[in-house]
């Protein structure tokens, strides 16, 4: 076991310091959305409440932060549902993460994302593959 882990492991017994690591990448995640505020954002945000992911979090607090209004769904498996919403309301910012987004990519209509104008993926690396198969469905690349 590599000596950093045998350091490290005591401490990540402790839930105080799991909880204080989770707002830490929390707030990053949050630092790195303002960028969608730059971009001068007005609509509807789509996202999933996962909050073993930072993005739950963030999915929370962004609308408030960006003032934009909210559609939430609890179960980001489910990519025909959030489909639906997303066309029900007309969202135009959807927020997920990729593993989530390939299931978008298998189970939605291209026009379930006609309206979306930003999508943007959090916590795990999306793969190219993937980006360009989506974009080549639904018109619009994820960030």
């Amino acid at each position: 076991m590599p000596n950093f882990l045998l350091t490290v492991t005591p401490y990540l017994s402790n839930p105080l310091v799991l909880l204080v690591g989770f707002l830490a990448a929390s707030f990053l995640m949050i630092w790195r959305l303002q960028a969608v505020e730059g971009k001068g954002f007005e609509g509807t945000l789509l996202g999933t409440l996962i909050m073993p992911y930072c993005s739950g979090f963030a999915n929370l607090v962004l609308p408030l932060q960006i003032g934009a209004s909210a559609v939430y769904f609890p179960d980001p498996r489910q990519a025909k549902e959030i489909g639906e919403l997303s066309r029900k309301h007309q969202c135009t910012l959807l927020a997920l993460t990729p593993t989530f987004l390939r299931f978008c990519h298998k189970r939605c209509d291209s026009g379930d994302f006609k309206s979306i104008r930003m999508l943007i993926t959090g916590a795990e690396k999306l793969p190219v593959p993937l980006a360009e198969e989506f974009e080549q469905k639904f018109g619009f690349r994820p960030m």
